[in-house]
């Protein structure tokens, strides 16, 4: 993970997690979250990159299904004081909305 010379941003922390059921779980080759919330008008329009939980990264189910794909590529993180800024996965840059 790449940090900005200035503070990044605190990142939402997970103080749990509740996995799949068993048999999906035992055969998962990683983890990835899905947690989305409306903006008041009812629309999606963001999503978390990434939370930390129990002091490890983890990333939504869409970044993991791309980082699975990519063979377990190395994956970066930028942050900066607004968050993260950055996403890359086998040195492909992911695009964001900002």
């Amino acid at each position: 993970m790449r940090q900005a010379p200035a503070k990044p941003h605190a990142l939402i922390e997970a103080d749990e997690y509740q996995p799949p059921f068993t048999t999906l779980n035992e055969a998962a080759h990683s983890i990835g979250y899905f947690d989305v919330d409306a903006d008041a008008d009812g629309e999606f329009r963001t999503v978390m990159t990434v939370v930390e939980f129990d002091h490890r990264y983890c990333v939504p189910l869409f970044l993991a299904i791309a980082d699975a794909y990519a063979g377990d590529a190395p994956m970066a993180l930028g942050l900066d004081p607004n968050g993260v800024s950055a996403v890359s996965i086998a040195g492909v840059r992911i695009t964001g909305g900002r």
